[in-house]
């Protein structure tokens, strides 16, 4: 069973947070005490390795405790089931053959209740523990639990007591009893001075961790070496192959995050490194800046098996190729704190945590524009420039002078930046391809921002095209098939390049299959594009066939035409919230 979406209510700040979606990454940024660890915590406690349940007297929202009840629902989480788990199920519960998702819903009380779906019918107490036996573990964690190497086990020990256990203790505690040590047994011999049982029981417990940590990672391999004075507890890493021991605490601190974290992973999953949801509020928040990429790269092999939810606030913790699985935490008055996808509506800090991941600084001269054009990537803004001075330099009407036209770098950002250039009240709009990508785009743009279609540019409706189409169809087959030639002509090598005939497909595409057919890894429309602009700047609109010729016309005349309206509608028309 993997979860799909997740739901925290009546805990702490949060009334409700809304449904978010799991895949295998979701990320949740907005300020400071917004409520991003009320509800990694919330969550948490829908089923941990050790049950601590929920405080209905400390947890349940401030300001409705006459609502207080062990009823009260808490965490909501929905999980997918399996073929094999859907087979199962319906051999359990008669009339309910056709289930592919459960949802869970524990209560204050700790109880919980188990719907089917789509049938919404409650599971039946075999089937409930049928899937109860399945639930993943939640593993919680915070940025505070790093386990420099060094400990004073007396210490830890009074402060286990005393229960005034630090992060650190903790991941201590946890490394030794993964590795097979009791800390009260260390703290006895360590005062009676036996350093031969000592050092064997340390050797002993190193060989047992280092065998459980052996598989955990392709890369380079490590071993894990114990040492013990008195009470002074001492972690070394040696890596495999070297003889050069090293202490923990100098190995650099990204190191030591990963370390004591696959420890935790570790001891909450008994070893095995699955089967969890991932609960990481602020990770990487003292590691600097290519540390943090590291990580964030690392949870990807973490993901595979483990879903990840994570809050952050740094921009380089926010992976810029999927934005799709990003999500605000704000408070909302007395709504309390919500978690949801609308950027454009968010609050400045969570806006700006974005706006920097995607390297769009406050100064740029892209959120000064007063009409701004979202395109895909760097062809799109270099065809469409030149473009436009090749009509202007012919005496004709170009894109508008005062039109800041921005490549976003790539489809799937063109929504996310749109919005937030539309968050800072400007007019904006975007050109979409006509094809799947575009229809993606579309729909956040609907979902996140836009409320009618007048602000989203199509090149196919442009065009006056049907399938496929993207800027360079702009062009007649046989003129971009040349300069795909001139382009290529190393890599061609007298090869010959042909298209097939498919009118529904854009000429992209049909160059995307044709070079596949040749052996020729990727073709890159960049390159192909920088070939056309040598080409355009020496040319004037007659030299170039008419149909051409009147397709560049046609894209200049749909963009000036929004920029009217928005002149039409005051400074800040169509972008005004």
């Amino acid at each position: 069973m993997k979860p799909s979406a997740v739901r925290i209510q009546n805990y702490r700040c949060i009334q409700d947070s809304g449904w978010v979606r799991i895949e295998d990454l979701a990320v949740i940024v907005g300020k400071n005490e917004s409520g991003k660890t009320s509800f990694l915590k919330g969550l948490w406690k829908f089923n941990p390795f050790h049950d601590v349940g929920y405080d209905i007297d400390h947890e349940f929202p401030a300001g409705r405790r006459k609502e207080k009840s062990p009823e009260k629902v808490v965490a909501s989480v929905r999980f997918k089931l399996t073929p094999e788990e859907t087979q199962a199920v319906a051999a359990i519960q008669p009339g309910a053959s056709a289930v592919a998702e459960v949802e869970i819903r524990r209560n204050y009380g700790g109880g919980c209740a188990y719907e089917l779906a789509p049938s919404s019918v409650q599971a039946n107490e075999k089937t409930a523990e049928f899937i109860r036996k399945r639930l993943p573990v939640f593993v919680y964690m915070d940025d505070y639990r790093i386990f420099s190497g060094s400990a004073q086990l007396d210490e830890v020990l009074a402060r286990k007591e005393h229960n005034r256990s630090t992060g650190e203790d903790e991941t201590v505690m946890l490394i030794l009893e993964m590795a097979g040590l009791d800390l009260a047994e260390e703290v006895r011999k360590g005062k009676e001075g036996n350093r031969q049982q000592r050092i064997l029981d340390m050797n002993d417990a190193s060989q047992r961790l280092t065998k459980l940590i052996a598989n955990r990672w392709s890369q380079k391999k490590y071993e894990v070496i114990f040492q013990a004075d008195g009470q002074h507890f001492i972690t070394f890493v040696r890596d495999l192959g070297q003889t050069s021991m090293v202490p923990l605490e100098e190995r650099s601190k990204g190191f030591q995050w990963f370390f004591s974290f696959d420890m935790a992973f570790m001891y909450e999953t008994q070893g095995r490194f699955e089967n969890a949801v991932l609960l990481l509020d602020e990770p990487g928040l003292h590691l600097h800046a290519t540390a943090q990429r590291d990580l964030l790269n690392r949870f990807q092999d973490y993901a595979a098996k483990n879903p990840i939810i994570y809050t952050t606030h740094l921009p380089f913790m926010i992976d810029f190729n999927r934005l799709d699985n990003v999500y605000v935490c704000e408070e909302k008055g007395d709504a309390g704190t919500r978690i949801h996808e609308e950027w454009a509506t968010a609050d400045t800090e969570a806006r700006f945590t974005l706006q920097a991941a995607l390297g769009l600084g406050w100064s740029q001269s892209l959120f000064e524009g007063q009409f701004n054009l979202v395109v895909k990537d760097v062809s799109d803004y270099w065809l469409l420039s030149t473009f436009s001075t090749m009509l202007k330099d012919s005496g004709e009407a170009g894109i508008d002078d005062q039109l800041v036209i921005t490549p976003a770098g790539g489809a799937n950002k063109v929504a996310y930046i749109g919005t937030m250039l539309y968050a800072q009240r400007l007019n904006v709009a975007v050109l979409l391809d006509s094809d799947a990508a575009g229809e993606d785009v579309l729909r956040k743009l609907v979902q996140h921002w836009v409320r009618g279609d007048e602000q989203v540019l199509r090149v196919g409706q442009i065009l006056g095209a049907t399938g496929n189409r993207v800027i360079e169809d702009v062009f007649e087959e046989v003129y971009y098939l040349t300069h795909t030639r001139l382009a290529y002509q190393k890599e061609l090598a007298g090869r010959n390049l042909a298209l097939a005939q498919a009118p529904e497909r854009s000429v992209v595409e049909r160059m995307e299959t044709a070079f596949k057919g040749l052996g020729i890894p990727q073709f890159n429309r960049n390159r192909v594009a920088r070939k056309i602009m040598e080409d355009l700047a020496k040319k004037k609109p007659a030299q170039l066939p008419a149909a051409t010729v009147e397709n560049f016309r046609k894209l200049v005349a749909a963009i000036n035409a929004l920029v009217a309206e928005w002149r039409k509608g005051g400074a800040q028309g169509s972008g005004s919230a």
